[in-house]
């Protein structure tokens, strides 16, 4: 069955963001004279990629327990929106393929509203999306399953069942696990957090994983 719509992730998925992404949250932080040390830099390698958290917020205090979190935030929003963060490759010629397919395509990320539109204005992707749905809670984090209820609700009223779907995300704790929760089928990219033997080691199946986003076409015959 060939898909009728696409949920994609934005960083490490469309986002070539992860690369560089400590060294702009360190960035932010100086910006507010936060203390920045070879410790702290270890400590967030740890939390982020070793123990695989995603919240920021919570990073950010065992990193600096008086921190004043809405002056980091200011800046980290600042510093990554300055940084001009390139598209993964072949995303822009996907997005635009697969509208011309007729594709209902949709971006779930835990960015700010205020960073993610700035974002895919900067790249003129953003009226390839029928819907978009940044973080607007700051305490619900994919993968909760309430990050995805706006979401939903938008595809239903296109008359597009789960099964017709696509979830394409760049971490299996974050993006596989919400896309399990939603029974929706998932497609792992190896463009951000995880290599293709990780996403086969979390259960993911050889041909629900693609290297770059071009392969996406692959689920869509002609």
């Amino acid at each position: 069955m060939t898909p009728k719509g696409i949920i994609y992730d934005l960083d490490g998925t469309l986002l070539d963001s992860l690369g560089g992404m400590h060294d702009r949250f360190f960035t932010a932080a100086q910006k507010i004279n936060l203390p920045v040390d070879p410790i702290r830099r270890l400590q967030l390698h740890a939390y982020f990629v070793i123990a695989r958290k995603n919240n920021t917020s919570e990073i950010a205090r065992q990193l600096w327990p008086n921190v004043n979190m809405e002056a980091l935030r200011e800046a980290w929003i600042s510093i990554d929106i300055e940084s001009k963060i390139p598209l993964t490759i072949g995303a822009i010629d996907t997005l635009s393929e697969l509208v011309a397919m007729g594709i209902s395509q949709h971006l779930l990320t835990d960015r700010d509203p205020q960073t993610t539109h700035e974002i895919l204005r900067r790249h003129y992707i953003d009226e390839l999306f029928d819907s978009v749905h940044p973080r607007i809670e700051r305490d619900c984090h994919k993968p909760d399953v309430r990050r995805a209820a706006p979401l939903m609700l938008c595809i239903e009223e296109r008359y597009i069942r789960r099964e017709e779907l696509l979830y394409v995300g760049d971490a299996m704790h974050l993006d596989g696990t919400l896309a399990r929760a939603l029974d929706i089928p998932f497609v792992g990219i190896t463009t951000g957090m995880h290599s293709r033997k990780e996403f086969l080691r979390e259960g993911v199946k050889d041909d629900m994983i693609i290297d770059v986003l071009p392969e996406l076409l692959k689920f869509f015959p002609e």
